[in-house]
């Protein structure tokens, strides 16, 4: 991969090991909200466009019940296996593909 490719790979690990709050190499739905908080605060100040209209009104979300509930259905629909908690190679696969519809 690019350089660039490289270092989001590591800045999506250091989220995830920052949300690992027992370093079980899982985080489950309750560590998801900060880490998508952190995901999407740099796009947010550059005022960035997601080309996915959901996520982009999720990202300016203001009501705390609707955001809430747009981050467990992005969750749940993000593991595979259906057991509510999310590996590091699951994270690191959604977060680069929703930063790949922000370029």
């Amino acid at each position: 991969g690019t350089p660039e490719q490289t270092e989001m790979f590591w800045y999506l690990v250091e989220l995830f090991t920052e949300s690992d709050s027992n370093k079980d190499g899982i985080i489950t739905k309750r560590g998801f909200a900060p880490i998508m908080e952190k995901l999407f605060e740099t796009p947010k100040k550059l005022a960035l466009v997601h080309r996915d209209e959901a996520l982009q009104h999720h990202m300016y979300e203001e009501d705390e019940k609707k955001k809430e509930a747009f981050q467990d259905t992005l969750f749940k629909a993000n593991i595979p296996r259906g057991d509510l908690k999310m590996t590091l190679d699951e994270w690191i696969s959604f977060a680069m593909e929703m930063y790949e519809k922000l370029i």
